[in-house]
């Protein structure tokens, strides 16, 4: 390039202000953390409510009605289910709760004091204990009710909480 110096660098300094005010312009415009989310609203969350969570469902999408009927076509599986007081044997190391509650089946309960017996027994050292690894066969354990999809489930016999 000949003429003048000051020319000479008029062009490169042309270009960088032009890519700084292309940078600046873009990061302008981007969202950032501060836009992204507009501050919280004075009305209190759920969790913030001197009530904590309220649990509700919305009437609008439930799909469950109060009185359904079962078809009279449909499988009915029915089950007599007992909420029962039961010392509750943890783990293997006879950890062990002694105002556990649980839910069982009427056709289980002899199961379950049985081993509630054969444990409470084994923290004296006079048997083995009836805890097995990953409660495979054990009378003690969540209740789950299963039904396959269109079959009725019927709950009968619900006591809460028998000695």
């Amino acid at each position: 390039m000949t003429g003048d110096p000051a020319r000479a660098w008029a062009t490169p300094r042309l270009v960088w202000i032009v890519a700084l005010a292309i940078t600046l312009g873009v990061w302008a415009l981007w969202p950032s953390a501060s836009r992204a989310h507009p501050p919280r609203a004075a009305q209190p969350s759920g969790h913030e409510k001197s009530e904590g969570l309220t649990l509700a469902s919305d009437q609008r999408r439930e799909t469950v009605r109060a009185g359904a009927r079962c078809p009279a076509a449909a499988l009915v599986r029915s089950y007599h289910v007992l909420a029962i007081n039961v010392e509750l044997t943890l783990n293997r190391f006879l950890d062990h709760d002694p105002n556990g509650r649980m839910y069982v089946l009427e056709s289980d309960l002899a199961r379950v004091r049985r081993e509630e017996m054969q444990n409470r027994e084994a923290r004296g050292d006079r048997a083995e204990p009836a805890v097995s690894l990953g409660l495979q066969g054990d009378a003690i354990q969540r209740l789950v009710l299963r039904v396959n999809q269109g079959e009725c489930l019927r709950i009968a016999g619900l006591r809460r909480w028998a000695r």
